[in-house]
C-alpha cells in the first residue's frame, strides 16, 4: 500500500469516526480512532499531521465521555506532533490548544486553561480577516475563566471587546448581541457599576423583547437580572413588576420559582417593607439552594459552578451540564 493511500485510509478513518461520534456511536468511534492510532504509532516521523488529527479526535471522544485523565496526554501528544510538523497549521494548533483549555475547564484548572485560551486568541488574532467563531469563542471563554478567577477588570475588558465586536459584525438586533451585553452588565454589577449595568441590561432586554417571545426564559432571566440591579440602587418600587413579571413567566412555562428569582423578588420586597410577603419566598429559596447546592462549600467548587453559570448564559448547556455534574460530585465527596 502506497503512503498515499495510506495517508487517504486514515483520513477516512477519522472522517468515519468524527461521524459515529456525532451520531451518538462513540464505542465505534473510538475503536476506529485507537486502530488508525496503532497502525500510525510506527510512522510517526512521515505522518505528523495525520497522528495529531487522530489523538486530537480520540482525545475529543474521552472527553465527550467525561474520561478527562485519558483525553489530556492525547491532546498534548496531538499538540507536540501538530507544532512539530513542517509546515504546521496553526490553525489546527490552535484548535487542539482550544480543545484542551476545555478538557481543563471542565475539571475546574482554571489557570491552567487560561494560559491555552491566551494562546488561541494570540494564534487566531494575528491573522484574523472576518468573522472567526473559534476566535471569538476563546475571546469570551478567557471572559469567563477571569470572571471566575474574580480578575473583573480583565474580564470587562475582554467583555467589552465581545460587544463591539457582535454590534459591528451581527448588529444592534442579533440574540447574541443580546448575550454579549448581558455577560458585560453582570460583570458591570460585580464590580458595583451598577447605573452601566442597568442600562445595559434595559437595552438587552429590548432587543429580546423584540425579537423572542414575551413568555421565552430569557426573557425572565433578564428581567431578573434587571430587577436586581435595580435594587441595588435602591429602586424597589422599579425593580418589583420586573422580578413579579419573571417568576410569572418561569411559572407558566412549568419550571416554577429558581432560587434566584425567588430571592430576588423577597429582597423587592423587604426593601418595600413587605417582610410578610418576602418571608415565604426566602423560605422556598433556601429549601431549593439546599437541595440542588448542598452546605458544604469550596474555592474550587464554587469556582466551577461560577463557570457552569456563564456557560449556560451563553447557550453552551451540554458543557454547563458537565461542569455542574462535576461540581456536586465535589460537594458529594466534601460530604
Amino acid at each position: 500500500m502506497s503512503q498515499i493511500t495510506r495517508s487517504e485510509a486514515w483520513e477516512l478513518y477519522i472522517a468515519s469516526a468524527k461521524h459515529a461520534s456525532e451520531q451518538g456511536k462513540q464505542v465505534e468511534a473510538e475503536a476506529m480512532l485507537a486502530k488508525a492510532l496503532k497502525e500510525l504509532d510506527d510512522l510517526v516521523d512521515t505522518h505528523k499531521g495525520i497522528l495529531a488529527d487522530v489523538r486530537h479526535a480520540l482525545a475529543n471522544i474521552y472527553r465527550d465521555s467525561g474520561r478527562y485523565s485519558q483525553a489530556e496526554p492525547l491532546y498534548k501528544e496531538a499538540l507536540s506532533a501538530a507544532e512539530s510538523e513542517k509546515g504546521r497549521d496553526e490553525r489546527n494548533v490552535a484548535s487542539i490548544l482550544d480543545d484542551l483549555a476545555t478538557d481543563y475547564c471542565l475539571q475546574g484548572r482554571f489557570d491552567e486553561a487560561e494560559g491555552l485560551r491566551k494562546r488561541v486568541v494570540s494564534i487566531l488574532g494575528k491573522s484574523r480577516k472576518e468573522r472567526d467563531p473559534l476566535l471569538e469563542r476563546n475571546i469570551e471563554d478567557l471572559a469567563a475563566i477571569y470572571f471566575v478567577e474574580r480578575k473583573l477588570k480583565d474580564a470587562e475588558e475582554l467583555y467589552r471587546h465581545c460587544v463591539v465586536d457582535r454590534e459591528h459584525v451581527l448588529g444592534l438586533e442579533h440574540p447574541y448581541t443580546a448575550s454579549a451585553l448581558i455577560d458585560l452588565a453582570f460583570v458591570l454589577y460585580m464590580e458595583e457599576k451598577y447605573a452601566e449595568a442597568e442600562k445595559l441590561y434595559k437595552e438587552a432586554l429590548a432587543i429580546r423583547q423584540r425579537i423572542l417571545s414575551p413568555d421565552h426564559p430569557l426573557i425572565a432571566r433578564t428581567l431578573n437580572d434587571l430587577g436586581k440591579t435595580l435594587c441595588a440602587q435602591g429602586k424597589h418600587e422599579e425593580a418589583q413588576p420586573l422580578c413579579k413579571r419573571a417568576l410569572e413567566i418561569r411559572e407558566v412555562a412549568g419550571a416554577g420559582g429558581d432560587s434566584a428569582t425567588l430571592s430576588e423578588l423577597a429582597d423587592v420586597l423587604c426593601g418595600r417593607d413587605k417582610f410578610d410577603e418576602a418571608a415565604p419566598l426566602c423560605e422556598q429559596a433556601m429549601e431549593l439552594r439546599h437541595r440542588f447546592v448542598g452546605k458544604d462549600q469550596t474555592v474550587r467548587t464554587n469556582q466551577m459552578e461560577s463557570y457552569a453559570f456563564l456557560l449556560r448564559r451563553m447557550r453552551r448547556d451540554a458543557e454547563a451540564d458537565r461542569v455542574e455534574s462535576m461540581a456536586q460530585e465535589l460537594r458529594a465527596k466534601a460530604g
